[in-house]
């Protein structure tokens, strides 16, 4: 990875000392998908400590409006845009809500490009990132994603969380930097659910949900969508709400 020059923050994924591109959250292909942009707030970012205090961001807009300055132009133009090519059958399908088997090579392609779009997510707000450098690179280089990001997908029926972005970290004080971080993504009929967990303790906070596990794949074939009958709003809303109501357990883990 290049040296960081002195006042300029480097490419999250190569460490290029270079000008920084902005990368959408959603590519411009899955725009037609999705519901067109409103003056609804549904891009919502928390950062709490174990201490109690919670501090909201809250802004208008919709996920295809979120755009993060944080890649550089080759890293974005060359391999992050292949891999938004090579997957976008497999996700399209996914924001669709066809009824189908995500075969194995579908599921790698659906794997990478939620790590891809979570480790963008997180790195926004630097000082805020619980994913490592290293780990950026890794997957950059190698596709290879860290055993402390999880991946959990369900499918909505409501129009609530069609163009929805919410984004949780949680750390022990103000002043030290994250080791939990929750991402939900709703993206016309398909909810992104993930959580990068550098606590140690291995919480599984969705294992009650409707959620079909991704990351780490435990079958070589998912099917979809994985229940019967949908998400609602109310469903994925509650999904948000989980880590402050763990919170005093993962504080217990974390200490």
């Amino acid at each position: 990875m290049a040296p960081r020059p002195a006042g300029r923050r480097p490419c999250i994924f190569c460490g290029a000392p270079t000008a920084l591109t902005k990368e959408h959250f959603t590519p411009q292909w899955m725009h037609p998908l999705l519901p067109p942009l409103s003056d609804t707030h549904r891009v919502q970012m928390r950062t709490t400590d174990y201490g109690g205090a919670t501090r909201r961001r809250l802004r208008q807009g919709g996920v295809r409006s979120i755009q993060m300055k944080c890649v550089c132009a080759n890293c974005n133009g060359v391999w992050m845009s292949g891999l938004e090519e090579a997957a976008r059958t497999a996700i399209t399908r996914l924001v669709r809500g066809e009824r189908h088997n995500i075969d194995a090579e579908s599921l790698l392609l659906v794997q990478q490009w939620c790590a891809m779009k979570v480790f963008v997510a997180d790195a926004e707000v630097p000082a805020a990132s619980v994913a490592t450098p290293q780990d950026r690179e890794a997957f950059r280089a190698t596709r290879t994603i860290p055993d402390y990001l999880r991946i959990r997908l369900g499918q909505t029926a409501g129009a609530g969380w069609a163009s929805q972005f919410f984004r949780q970290t949680m750390s022990n004080s103000p002043n030290e930097r994250p080791r939990f971080q929750v991402l939900v993504a709703g993206m016309g009929q398909l909810l992104v659910v993930a959580t990068l967990d550098r606590t140690g303790g291995a919480v599984d906070l969705f294992a009650q949900t409707q959620l079909a596990v991704v990351l780490p794949s435990l079958n070589a074939e998912v099917a979809w969508p994985p229940n019967p009958l949908p998400l609602t709003d109310q469903d994925a809303t509650a999904i948000t709400t989980t880590l402050d109501q763990l919170k005093a357990n993962l504080a217990g883990i974390i200490h």
